[in-house]
């Protein structure tokens, strides 16, 4: 397993961390992302899909497959940027 905090940089050069707090819930309330906190990271820094919340939230989306996207959704707070 990937060594945690770790960060990924968004397509516009932004920062985001993923903290050990931020993986346990990922594990715990999504366990169909499986074991895999590199996944996260990647969708991160190479989506093929951003779209943005009203609340500034950043939806990103990797392509799974034909039917299936990974969505890794992240915010920019005080200048941090950190899962949700």
């Amino acid at each position: 397993m990937e060594r945690l905090p770790a960060a990924a940089s968004t397509p516009d050069g932004k920062k985001v961390t993923l903290t050990r707090d931020d993986w346990l819930h990922v594990r715990f309330r999504h366990p169909e992302v499986g074991n895999n906190p590199a996944a996260l990271l990647q969708a991160v820094s190479h989506p093929d899909e951003i779209h943005q919340d009203r609340r500034g939230g950043h939806h990103a989306l990797k392509r799974i497959d034909q039917r299936h996207f990974l969505v890794v959704i992240y915010e920019f707070a005080e200048g941090r940027g950190g899962l949700i």
